[in-house]
């Protein structure tokens, strides 16, 4: 498999491995990954919402064009 060169780490990313560089449990892993799921699922849905609402406006001036 070909090497791919990877972008450096972010500020985030950084600050991230960071604060979960020590042994956690499964438990603490889980919440952790459900926690970033839901902010993930939470932005994506606004970002659906605002394309959705785009679209109803773009169509209400098409219809009246």
């Amino acid at each position: 498999m070909p090497y791919t060169e990877q972008p450096p780490l972010n500020d985030i990313q950084l600050t991230l491995l960071r604060l979960f560089s020590r042994e956690m449990s499964t438990d603490e892993v889980e919440a952790i990954r459900r926690l970033l799921l839901d902010y993930y699922e939470h932005a994506l849905q606004g970002e659906v919402q605002r394309v959705i609402e785009e679209r109803i406006f773009l169509q209400r001036i098409l219809r009246n064009a």
